[in-house]
């Protein structure tokens, strides 16, 4: 064997040796403390602790992850501890290293506390008084959520976004959503959220600033009423006179990207002008669009004009008759052709 083979099989040895190490490491990581094998001389150790909550929080509102390096220097290895009911937790085997403990909940993907720079000793526990207690009172709030409509009955499959209050309620868009029926927890550091409710039948609710429980009470919906201008008496001919009110932009309070979509209320609404006046309830507020239409009598309706005329759904709008632009010129060509 010439030399020049000798140092390419030397070479392709000490790189299968390397890959062969290396996937080696990877698994014994993927694997989890549990069947851990000692990648270096520091021996094994152990970590535990004990978790203190507020009264009626559960275990179950916060994880606990663990990342340490095996070896000094080395990629962190990170897995998730195993809550007890009464509040301890623990990793056994563990190799002796430095560790990192990070407390998170449902929302935000920050953690609400860190635990730096853990040791765990070979041959013993992690002694690190901040483990026991890992005192979370007052850092972690949990708020329930009912959903009730206007007669007081539980609105099946409402949809729950929320995140923490905002100033003034001028936060970012929401983006954590739950589908739910009866009862619906939220977990966050925040001790105030805002929450926006989404039925199927298209009704909304948003609350800001919530500190506590609170059962959600939707309304049927919110009547907006158009007036006729002076002048017009759809009554005198062979034309009735009707609005079509659909949504408008997309809310601008809802995440497109985690928006539930489809449970959104989009479809258009029609009402007829009955002494001159005609009423449409929306489902949930904010902007919409009207569009004037018209219709023989016993016959089916048509666009006026075909333009669509923005109007805003406020809490108190239906005090007030709306008076969009009414379109003469198409009102009076519609009726000279229905005789």
């Amino acid at each position: 064997m010439s030399s020049t083979t000798r140092t390419l099989v030397t070479i392709l040895l000490a790189l299968l040796v390397a890959w062969w190490w290396t996937l080696d490491r990877r698994a014994v990581g993927a694997a989890g403390p549990s069947r851990w094998r000692p990648l270096a001389d520091g021996g094994r150790g152990s970590l535990e602790g004990r978790l203190l909550l507020d009264e009626g929080q559960s275990v179950g509102d916060v994880t606990l992850n663990l990342a340490y390096e095996p070896v000094a220097g080395d990629s962190s290895f990170r897995h998730e501890l195993v809550v007890s009911a009464n509040g301890r937790f623990g990793a056994d085997p563990l190799p002796a290293c430095r560790a990192r403990l990070e407390v998170g909940v449902h929302l935000g993907e920050t953690p609400v506390l860190v635990v730096d720079d853990l040791l765990v000793p070979p041959g013993g526990p992690c002694s690190d008084p901040r483990l026991d207690p890992l005192d979370l009172r007052g850092r972690v709030h949990r708020f329930a959520f009912r959903v009730l409509d206007h007669t007081g009955a539980p609105v099946p499959r409402a949809t729950l976004g929320w995140r923490p209050a905002a100033a003034d309620g001028d936060g970012p868009p929401y983006s954590r959503w739950k589908v739910f029926e009866g009862e619906q927890a939220v977990v966050c550091e925040a001790d105030a959220v805002d929450v926006l409710v989404l039925t199927p039948g298209g009704r909304t609710e948003e609350l800001l600033g919530v500190v506590g429980d609170q059962a959600i009470h939707l309304h049927e919906g919110w009547p907006v009423r158009i007036a006729l201008p002076p002048g017009v008496d759809p009554g005198e001919g062979t034309l009735e006179l009707g609005v079509r009110v659909r949504r408008g932009a997309l809310d601008p309070r809802i995440d497109r990207e985690s928006s539930p979509g489809g449970r959104v209320h989009r479809d258009p609404l029609l009402a007829a002008f009955v002494d001159g006046e005609a009423e449409v309830v929306v489902p949930r507020l904010g902007p919409y669009l009207l569009e004037w239409r018209v219709a023989r009598r016993g016959g089916g309706w048509r666009s006026l004009d075909r333009r669509r005329h923005p109007i805003e759904v406020g809490p108190h709008t239906y005090r007030e008759r709306l008076a969009p632009p009414f379109p003469q010129e198409a009102y009076r060509a519609a009726l000279a052709a229905a005789h």
